[in-house]
């Protein structure tokens, strides 16, 4: 026998009119978000709504389909494979293929768009759509039912017994391979059980029983919710839902009540869904909140045409002409209905609400009463944990408890404000009055009525006189105003603004924390101002920016921690730093007044401009940890949006063309309000996305390109999976393998060909330049040969003439004497230069030790002939490798004959008893200096300013080098000659 429980309930229906985003639905706050044509849908007439497995919404409309991200609607029509503009259904089967059904057939999801899926069916009109519990697809076309089973359908056809017209199909999987099919338009048919039977499907009737009067139906359809067969029935007049079985064996089954129906509502219902957090009913009526706190309430009061549960609790409805409305219970009840501005608690618990009237409230039960019924702004605890408030003008004496209704007149006291009161603390004896016109006023506490002491304005150190509200903090009184608070000392106050390290100068906020710091809230984010610190820290969040922090308050289960309000999110502050935690469903034409845990609750209260809310705080904890998910939503390249191959969870692009490219991919992140996405790029760091999820690559060249992305939630919960898109950007031709090698392959034989070739050139040279070298070393010894051979001979030749001519004379004197003596003297000289100019041009080089030994050697044969015979002194000054270095033929020749000059001069000239010559070497030059004690006579015959000066300047002049005459302390020749920087090689003597 077959059996199950169905669920048959008939209620009353409280109707609850909704405006904006936030609704309340017996105290209950409701989320609510619309999207309309005006947010990307390409119509408002919502004909079928489906959440897919990666969070992605899709919307079916008279139009086209609409692809929802929580950003952004992409929309899909005949012209991206659609077969018909109006979508009936969605389903998604075990292996992720989306399958959508048209008034034209069914369409498959390909990832760019759709594509025709033929079947079976005679009637092209898709009525239903589905899965059973494997995941297969099922759908309904007219009287006919198949489910695809691989690649083939399997149909059934009803027969003649029963009903052709189906009011509204709806096919459960009861196990076991059997289904059940229910929406036959009968009052005596609930459904049909079908069963497999070779390529078809065998069905079998399931009557009411005896005891539903089903006079008047048009038709049930029969769903499943938890564990619970549920019946969504459409009749006239009512809807009727509660305990029931299908019992009976063959073809005698019934559907049997277990209990008596529950009483009627007039509404018919389509369809019965359950959600995470409720049970919904939808149909001609709207949408209803079947199992609400306070019963049933209607939340969407158009025709909803379809709905979907969502993974994070609520419910996507598609209404006819008002597109499709998201709800979402949230965990705050609303406490009263009218604008709030200010909270405070006394010592018993109860929290006070000032506004239009003075509330007292009861977060933890619910109750909310009203204790005095006129305008109120500013409150206090006194020191007798009374509420002290104060109205426009008048301040009302201390409240110990919440009469019925105060009289008016008898609870205000004797002190008045023509400038609003604007705030108020107090202590055990001295109560401090906020005005908006004259600063702070000071008031004795005693046995009777207060008595004013003074009245604190900017002489007395407030910022401004305009005071918006005073706090009691640690056993301190502390003014806030809007160019920044100070802290009461007697009669003084002590500022605290920009300059002392506070964001901004509008303070709406002030804490004294546990650990004795006082936080101070403003619009541009906190600071903390610790215990005998002059200068606060400030801490700044995105969400900080431009909206003021109403609130700041501790929660004893998260110590460490200070949490901000501002006017739509929660924020926690600790180590320095502010997080996201939650946002507040708070609709946009909505604001958050102030804020405060409420301890022995453990709820946070709200004051806002729509009442008085509370909520569990943990409720709200609970609802930022939960788990994001994140799906890659789009993508463009160069401003063009492209393609999508893949799956959102790992998506792909076709191969692009040689870049560089800028691409742009967004990811959207499901799960809690407020999530955010991360992204990596080739396995770096994780960075933040933009706001809309976007990440940016810009200049991509050749290669594979991988991007990761991650939802991260308000709390800090990350998503377990990662979305990423890869993808690959063609190389040109220069940057594809083959031609790169081929191209380094060609720079390699170029390289060698140019190292070959100058090799050659090198040797070549080398080769010159020993050629001539060798010519002109056989040249030199050819040149020098013949002087020593014949220029040589012929002055021996003259000399020993002349020798053999004193001689022959004799010892006999006279003029013909004399001049044999000087002839032979020029003979001698002549023969000495010439050796010299033989040994000069003998060698190829001459090292500088050598050049000094042959230069010292001519000075000291020539100190010697001298009658005076001058001391000479000669120095190298060089390292040993520099005493090699090397001098050509021509360099030796032409210092050699500079220093002979200088030698000769100072010999002859300066009357000098000292002689010296150096020799300095360095890396870059051979430094020449013959230096005398004697005088300097420019007029002198001979004298270095004639004849002589200008031949050394020649001969230095011919080999590069600059010469110097110091005459200062005696003379000095200096000639300095530049050397290249050869290796160095030493020549032989």
């Amino acid at each position: 026998m077959l059996s199950a429980r169905l669920l048959v309930t008939v209620t009353v229906v409280a109707v609850l009119a909704t405006t904006g985003t936030a609704a309340q639905t017996g105290g209950v706050v409701i989320d609510r978000t619309a999207l309309t044509r005006a947010d990307g849908l390409p119509s408002d007439y919502v004909l079928a709504v489906f959440e897919d497995r990666w969070g992605f919404v899709w919307f079916g409309t008279d139009a086209g389909i609409a692809r929802w991200d929580g950003m952004r609607a992409v929309t899909f029509s005949v012209d991206d494979g659609l077969p018909h503009p109006y979508v009936t259904g969605f389903a998604e089967t075990a292996d992720g293929t989306l399958y959508a059904g048209t008034q034209g057939g069914l369409a498959r999801w390909t990832g760019p768009g759709w594509e025709r899926v033929p079947t079976p069916f005679e009637d092209p009109l898709i009525g239903y759509i589905g899965t059973d519990a494997e995941g297969r697809l099922l759908a309904s076309a007219g009287v006919q039912l198949g489910r695809l089973e691989g690649d083939r359908w399997r149909i059934w056809t009803p027969g003649p017994d029963m009903p052709t017209r189906l009011a509204r199909t709806a096919v459960v999987d009861l196990g076991r391979d059997r289904l059940l099919v229910s929406g036959f338009w009968s009052d005596t048919l609930a459904g049909a059980i079908l069963s497999p039977v070779g390529d078809r499907f065998e069905a079998a009737s399931v009557a009411f029983d005896d005891g539903i009067d089903t006079s008047g139906w048009i038709g049930a359809a029969v769903g499943r919710c938890d564990q619970y067969l549920t019946l969504a029935s459409r009749v006239e007049g009512r809807s009727a839902w509660g305990p029931a079985e299908i019992v009976g064996e063959g073809s005698s089954l019934v559907l049997r009540l277990q209990r008596a129906l529950l009483p009627t509502h007039s509404d018919p219902l389509d369809e019965i869904l359950c959600s995470e957090e409720a049970t919904w009913g939808i149909g001609r009526g709207g949408l209803r909140w079947l199992d609400g706190p306070d019963g049933i309430a209607r939340v969407v009061q158009t025709l909803a045409t379809s709905a979907a549960a969502a993974r994070d609790g609520g419910i996507w409805v598609g209404t006819f002409g008002d597109g499709a409305i998201r709800i979402r219970p949230t965990p705050f009840v609303r406490l009263t209905d009218e604008a709030a501005l200010r909270l405070a608690q006394t010592p018993d618990g109860a929290v006070w609400a000032t506004g239009r009237r003075l509330w007292r409230v009861d977060p933890d039960g619910g109750s909310a009463e009203i204790a005095y019924p006129n305008p109120t702004r500013a409150l206090s605890v006194t020191d007798g944990g009374a509420i002290r408030v104060g109205g426009r003008v008048a301040l009302l004496a201390p409240l110990a408890d919440c009469p019925p209704l105060i009289n008016p007149s008898a609870a205000r006291s004797s002190i008045r404000d023509s400038g609003w009161i604007s705030g108020l603390t107090e202590s055990a004896d001295t109560l401090w009055l906020g005005s908006y016109q004259f600063g702070v006023r000071r008031f004795r506490l005693g046995e009777g009525s207060p008595v004013e002491i003074d009245t604190l304005g900017t002489d007395a150190g407030l910022p401004t006189q305009t005071v918006e509200d005073l706090r009691r903090v640690a056993g301190e009184s502390w003014v806030l105003t809007r160019l920044g608070a100070a802290r009461l000392v007697g009669a003084r106050a002590e500022a605290v603004g920009v300059g002392q390290g506070l964001p901004s100068s509008s303070v709406f906020s002030l804490l004294g924390a546990s650990d004795g710091a006082v936080w101070f809230g403003t619009d541009r984010g906190v600071a903390r101002l610790g215990r005998g610190e002059h200068r606060a820290t400030a801490i700044s969040h995105p969400l900080f920016d431009g909206r003021r922090v109403v609130a700041l308050f501790e929660v004893p289960e998260h110590p460490g921690a200070v949490w901000a309000v501002t006017a739509r999110h929660l924020l926690r502050v600790a180590e320095g730093r502010a997080t996201a935690f939650a946002p507040l469903a708070i609709a946009p034409d909505q604001t958050i007044e102030d804020a405060l845990y409420h301890a022995p609750s453990g709820r946070l209260v709200l004051a806002t401009s729509d009442g008085v809310l509370s909520a569990p705080f943990e409720a709200l904890a609970s609802a930022a940890r939960r788990t994001p998910r994140v799906a890659v939503a789009e993508a463009t390249v160069n401003e063009q949006s492209v393609a999508l191959g893949g799956t959102p969870g790992a998506a792909r692009l076709e191969r692009l063309p040689p870049g560089p490219h800028r691409v742009v991919v967004r990811a959207a992140a499901f799960g809690p309000r407020g999530a955010s996405v991360e992204y990596r790029y080739d396995d770096a760091t994780w960075r933040p996305a933009a706001a809309d999820g976007s990440v940016v690559l810009p200049d991509l060249g050749a290669g594979l390109h991988h991007v990761e992305m991650r939802a991260v939630a308000p709390g800090g919960a990350r998503s377990d999976e990662t979305a990423t898109l890869a993808f690959e950007v063609r190389p040109r031709l220069w940057e594809r393998p083959a031609i790169r090698v081929l191209g380094l392959l060609g720079a390699l034989a170029a390289l060698i060909g140019i190292v070959r070739w100058t090799s050659t050139q090198r040797y070549r040279r080398r080769l010159r330049e020993y050629e001539l070298e060798r010519r002109l070393h056989e040249e030199r010894q050819r040149i020098s040969q013949d002087l020593h051979d014949h220029v040589g001979a012929d002055l021996s030749t003259i000399v020993s003439g002349i020798d053999l001519v004193r001689l022959s004379a004799g010892g006999d004197g006279g003029p013909a004497m004399s001049n044999l003596d000087r002839l032979d003297a020029h003979a001698r000289r002549t023969m000495t230069r010439l050796r010299e100019t033989i040994w000069a041009i003998h060698r190829e080089t001459v090292t500088a030790e050598a050049f000094l030994d042959r230069v010292c050697t001519h000075a000291r044969e020539r100190a010697a002939l001298h009658p005076e015979a001058p001391t000479v002194a000669c120095a190298l000054d060089a390292t040993d490798a520099d005493r090699l270095r090397t001098l050509t033929p021509a360099q030796t020749l032409h210092l050699y004959r500079i220093a002979q000059e200088a030698i000769g001069n100072a010999l002859q000239h300066s009357g000098a008893t000292r002689l010296g010559v150096v020799v300095r070497v360095t890396p870059t030059a051979l430094v020449l200096e013959i230096a005398d004690d004697g005088r300097f006579e420019a007029s002198a015959p001979g004298a270095l300013s004639g004849y002589g000066m200008s031949g050394m300047r020649r001969r230095a002049a011919e080999v590069g080098a600059r010469l110097w005459l110091e005459t200062e302390a005696g003379t000095t020749v200096r000639v300095a000659l530049p050397l290249a920087l050869p290796e160095l090689t030493r020549a032989g003597d």
